[in-house]
């Protein structure tokens, strides 16, 4: 038996433990992922209490990916490095602390700081996750295994935006950010219970040289990779979907569209996730039989139509706005194959810190686009309503040009950068 038959065999005999520790980081990612657009569904209060104006107010939500970004590379560093035991468990707590931090806090600097932490604690979920993906299921299974933990995720993080959007209607906001902290927290207790001796062995079986080498030397390698750089680049341009319109600025704009209270328009937009995992659960098996390319490119096109089709085209019947945003997370799903293609063209001692680079450029979205959908709201000078600014329809589909034309640069990007990658290889 060969090392790479010899590692798979491994890999399946420590299955149902990479199922546990896989699962309990999916809800690490569930409760970052909520976290980092919790904003959305509370913006009216979160400005009323501070005072703010969209530009602040979008200043406000990117602090968070501000360090959730700058860590990417780190993170990936030090998982390669360290392993995911301890790095986690402090994670979770930082997480934690920070969420109560944020809840009591009545300055906008401060707020803006305990965000900053926020994202820092938040920075680790991600790439552990699909560092045990790689440590404990065979290669041929990433895809596959990604896809149901990104589903699983989605429909977590759309459930916990309509759960929390009712929680901060009966509570108010503060209360939303302290159960946060109280489930990180939990969720730091079992990971502390879990054993993960074997993520430690096989990671050196695997590549010794990874933890010979210093961090520096990791970095730049990964650094010379083309397909790393411009990878990262198609994702960031595609989940803008996600960091910007849903994360921030599609549930007010749907609050304004239809005339709704923001825990409907939480349920409107949460169709995004659930088409998001719905298309998810269906990469694997598309890939399997279509042209991974075509799949990817025409996933992103899409994207743009529906997409632009919700916001300048909106239909009258709410039913059909449904399936409309289903279908703009069912075709941004493919932003995954990313992932995929990094994992599968890079070595495997630098797989995570390659992860962490493609991570770090699919979120660098939020922290420009958001606060230039801000600004350009703002100078647009809204109404007052509710001792609130307020906006129009129209002023945030002027606004949504950016996005739109970062989608529409998406595409152009999808059709140029990955010429060269193999079908079998993702």
């Amino acid at each position: 038996m060969n090392k790479e038959e010899f590692s798979g065999a491994v890999k399946k005999e420590h299955e149902p433990k990479g199922i546990l520790i896989t699962g309990l980081l999916c809800f690490f990612t569930m409760l970052q992922f909520f976290l980092q657009g919790s904003l959305s569904i509370m913006s009216n209060e979160v400005k009323l209490d501070f005072d703010l104006d969209a530009a602040s107010m979008s200043i406000l939500s990117s602090a968070f990916f501000y360090s959730y970004i700058l860590l990417q590379v780190p993170v990936g560093l030090i998982l390669d490095r360290f392993g995911m035991k301890k790095t986690c468990f402090l994670a979770l707590i930082l997480m934690g602390l920070s969420c109560f931090a944020f809840a009591v806090t009545s300055k906008f600097y401060l707020a803006c700081l305990f965000r900053v932490v926020m994202g820092i604690g938040a920075s680790f979920g991600f790439i552990a996750m699909l560092r045990s993906i790689k440590l404990y299921f065979p290669a041929n299974r990433f895809i596959l295994v990604m896809s149901i933990v990104e589903a699983i995720g989605m429909i977590g993080v759309a459930s916990l935006n309509v759960l929390f959007s009712y929680v901060k209607d009966f509570s108010g906001w503060r209360s939303s950010i302290v159960i946060s902290g109280l489930l990180s927290f939990l969720l730091a207790f079992l990971w502390s219970r879990l054993d993960l001796g074997h993520e430690l062995s096989d990671a050196h079986n695997d590549s010794d040289s990874t933890h010979s080498a210093s961090m520096l030397s990791i970095w730049r390698k990964v650094a010379s990779y083309r397909l790393v750089w411009f990878n990262g680049l198609f994702a960031a341009l595609l989940y803008s979907i996600i960091t910007v319109f849903v994360a921030l600025w599609g549930i007010p704009y749907t609050e304004k569209l239809y005339q709704i209270s923001t825990t409907e328009a939480a349920s409107l937009v949460a169709l995004i996730y659930i088409g998001l995992a719905m298309g998810s659960l269906c990469l694997f098996y598309v890939i399997s039989i279509l042209n991974i390319k075509l799949v990817l490119r025409s996933g992103t096109l899409a994207s743009v139509v529906f997409l632009a089709w919700y916001i300048y085209f909106p239909p009258q019947e709410i039913e059909l706005a449904y399936l409309i945003l289903f279908l703009v997370g069912f075709s941004c799903s493919v932003y995954q194959l990313a992932f995929g293609i990094v994992a599968e063209n890079v070595p495997k001692n630098v797989q995570s810190t390659a992860g962490g680079v493609t991570n770090m450029l699919c979120m660098v979205g939020a922290p420009i686009l958001q606060p230039l959908i801000g600004f350009a709201l703002t100078l647009s000078q809204g109404g007052v309503m509710d001792g609130y600014e307020t906006y129009g329809v129209d002023q945030y589909r002027s606004a949504f040009i950016v996005l739109m034309l970062c989608l529409a640069f998406a595409f152009w990007v999808s059709w140029f950068v990955f010429p060269n990658v193999q079908e079998n290889k993702v």
